[in-house]
């Protein structure tokens, strides 16, 4: 059934609902074509161009008509060529560009992941109250699309307001309501004033009210998936893998030296693999040693690691291949669910698998190049909007990831560090951590399952800087390769009962500045 919100003044693109659409995991997914204005909608062109006020005669005022009211706000055009959708699509400075908000009448401006935090950190004790308000309203959403007044497979969350997928300033938190596809709102049912009636029909497709307990709302079409790849050809399976010769310490990539006698080589994180029967495949993420120092383990995604034995995507020389494995997934110890947080009725999602690793190897901590093993930290309390017992935040900090289908280190911001609107199979799956890069650079694929997420923090212990693993990689949005989602690493180390040194784990922070 279509699924959308009624179109407002503030929006610059065809509003929608959602139909029902199953979704499943997605593996290696071609790059999606750009969404075609639907027949019946305005142009891009002629939405941006209703954004830029016209020019009034020398003696009026410059206004904005909204909903047949003057609103004193000027949006000034960044560059002669007229179109403000299509200079931002295509990467011009975003500096440059201002847009109204025609619902608030503020003039918004495209910003870079610094300045937001900058702001944040100046409004954090507004915006956290605007993060409690947009939450309480949220939980009104949540039982309107729990009736399916909205559709199926639909779910909201709080986030930042964005336009044309990048954060705006001055931040503002909305209530973003996620459906598969986005429809006119022709086809919806117009939204009672007051809120839904008790006799109000539930088999009705309504319009997403534009304000719920006066915060704003925003209708996304996204569509989550879990980033392993389960299609396996020559094209799809990277010829790649970073190792390190143990002799020299040198690193290698096996795409340029398929010679390289893998027997005197360690394994590094970020290694592509996949499970003895060839089903699929992910990363390995990272490896580290149990709490007495004698054992080693590593961190894969559940959803990909259905065999036995995780091994490496590529086996240069078969005499390498019975120390080619790089282990075994530990009974009891492979988890895709929900699992119970700190706070009453929090959930938490979890999709991880503990690897007894082979030790005829030797194995290092190491994600890529530059990160050094003694760096890592590893994080034992969840990261929140807003922490009660301190100023601290964990939203819009620095992270890094590195996939084996990316095959490099990519930087991103958490843009929301307990997300709730991941669909998955028809269920909202539970909190987990969104992640994001600014601009158009992809930041996640199929194939990336797997990857560990780490922020540069200074250890508040020894005030040296460090990085911290944070997040376990599991899933994306498709036709959206800028945003990935990943599972709470507290909630990893509390459902495989992870044994790391105690001196590793950190339940306090501070994040560096750069």
């Amino acid at each position: 059934m279509p699924r959308a919100r009624k179109r407002t003044t503030d929006d610059t693109s065809p509003v929608a609902t959602n139909v029902h659409v199953k979704v499943r995991p997605v593996a290696n997914k071609k790059a999606t074509k750009k969404k075609s204005i639907r027949k019946g909608s305005t142009s891009e062109t002629d939405l941006a161009k209703k954004t830029v006020p016209k020019k009034s005669a020398p003696n009026q005022k410059k206004s904005v008509e909204v909903n047949k009211k003057r609103v004193t706000a000027k949006s000034s055009k960044a560059s002669p060529r007229g179109s403000l959708a299509a200079e931002l699509l295509y990467g011009l400075p975003e500096k440059e560009f201002r847009l109204v908000n025609r619902r608030t009448n503020v003039v918004e401006r495209v910003v870079s992941r610094d300045e937001m935090e900058s702001e944040f950190q100046l409004r954090q004790k507004e915006l956290d109250d605007q993060y409690a308000q947009a939450s309480k309203a949220m939980q009104k959403v949540t039982r309107w699309i729990e009736a399916g007044y909205f559709g199926q497979n639909a779910s909201c969350t709080v986030a930042l307001r964005k336009k044309f997928g990048n954060i705006v300033s001055p931040l503002r938190y909305v209530i973003e309501v996620h459906v598969p596809f986005k429809v006119s709102d022709r086809n919806l049912t117009k939204w009672p004033s007051g809120g839904p009636k008790k006799k109000m029909a539930k088999s009705a497709t309504y319009c997403v009210p534009e304000c719920v307990d006066d915060v704003l709302t925003k209708v996304v079409e996204t569509r989550p998936y879990k980033t392993a790849a389960t299609t396996l050809t020559s094209s799809i399976i990277p010829k790649s893998g970073l190792v390190r010769i143990k002799a020299s310490k040198e690193l290698v990539d096996i795409t340029s030296s398929p010679a390289t006698k893998l027997a005197s080589t360690e394994v590094i994180g970020g290694l592509p693999t996949v499970e003895s029967n060839k089903g699929n495949w992910g990363t390995f993420g990272i490896a580290f040693k149990d709490s007495a120092g004698t054992k080693s383990f590593g961190l894969a995604n559940a959803h990909f690691a259905d065999g036995t034995m995780v091994q490496p995507a590529l086996k240069p020389s078969a005499s390498d291949v019975s120390i080619w494995d790089i282990g075994v997934v530990v009974a009891g110890k492979k988890i895709e669910k929900n699992i119970t947080g700190e706070l009453n009725n929090e959930k938490f999602y979890v999709d991880a698998t503990l690897l007894a690793l082979n030790n005829k190897r030797s194995f290092v901590y190491n994600l890529v190049h530059d990160f050094k093993e003694e760096s890592f930290l590893y994080a034992r309390t969840y990261l929140r909007n807003s922490h009660s017992n301190s100023n601290r935040s964990d939203a819009l900090k620095k992270v890094f990831k590195f996939g084996a289908r990316t095959k490099e280190r990519l930087e991103g911001f958490i843009e929301n560090p307990e997300d709730t609107s991941v669909v998955l199979d028809g269920s909202s799956i539970g909190k987990v951590i969104r992640a994001r890069r600014n601009g158009s650079s992809q930041f996640t694929l199929g194939g990336d399952s797997g990857s560990v997420l780490v922020a540069p923090i200074v250890d508040l212990k020894t005030n040296k800087e460090r990085f911290l693993v944070v997040g376990l990689c599991f899933g994306g949005l498709d036709g959206d390769d800028k945003t990935l989602y990943a599972c709470q690493f507290a909630a990893v180390i509390k459902a495989l009962g992870l044994s790391i040194p105690s001196g590793l784990l950190r339940d306090t922070w501070a994040y560096r500045r750069t």
